[in-house]
């Protein structure tokens, strides 16, 4: 563990060690209940956030994509984007490829939100040599390696590649979550489904 992020939030640490072992207290819905000041307050998608990402799926053969697009759009194999990403002013991202080392925009880098537009992400990089220098993020064409995803259809995905992820925050008070209550009768934004693979888990417990 990073021993400066449990120094500056423990009780934010051990949150999410127990959400990443899949053993955190959840209701009779399965679901875990998000501490109130991680919270986003909820009033409309539109007005609680800031801009949706929507990525563009291509079945490589022309043939699949008018078959399986709506499926596509649902894959979220690994290293890849989300098909929406939804991002926030002032949140922190991080950047999922090599677009140029030569200017700080590698694999990893971390980054702030500044500017949200239809299809590119104003930012400004977080850390190391190149802190404070702004950079814009575009849309591009991602694929993701279809041998480790089985993935029976090979596509392209044009999305922004950025991630937003609670495990590289230091502490809660870095980190904001919006739910969106399920249905209108519904109003709870405090639960949501903890996704934690235990198969996974055990496995990686027994190596």
């Amino acid at each position: 563990m990073d021993d400066m992020r449990e120094k500056d939030d423990p009780g934010f640490i051990n949150f999410l060690i127990r959400i990443g072992n899949g053993e955190e207290p959840t209701n009779a819905k399965g679901e875990v209940q998000i501490p109130r000041p991680m919270i986003v307050p909820y009033t409309s998608v539109e007005e609680s956030l800031e801009m949706v990402y929507t990525s563009d799926d291509r079945a490589k053969s022309a043939k699949d994509q008018g078959n399986y697009v709506d499926y596509l759009n649902t894959l979220e194999p690994k290293g890849l984007p989300q098909h929406k990403l939804v991002l926030r002013i002032n949140s922190p991202i991080i950047l999922l490829r090599n677009i140029n080392p030569v200017e700080g925009l590698c694999n990893g880098t971390r980054l702030i939100c500044k500017n949200l537009l239809p299809n590119v992400v104003g930012t400004v990089i977080a850390t190391r040599q190149f802190k404070g220098k702004h950079v814009w993020i575009p849309k591009i064409p991602l694929e993701p390696n279809h041998t480790e995803t089985k993935c029976l259809i090979p596509f392209v995905r044009r999305q922004i590649p950025l991630y937003v992820g609670l495990s590289r925050a230091r502490t809660g008070k870095n980190v904001k979550l919006l739910i969106i209550p399920p249905t209108c009768h519904d109003t709870s934004t405090e639960y949501t489904t903890n996704v934690a693979y235990n198969e996974v888990l055990v496995k990686a417990s027994l190596t």
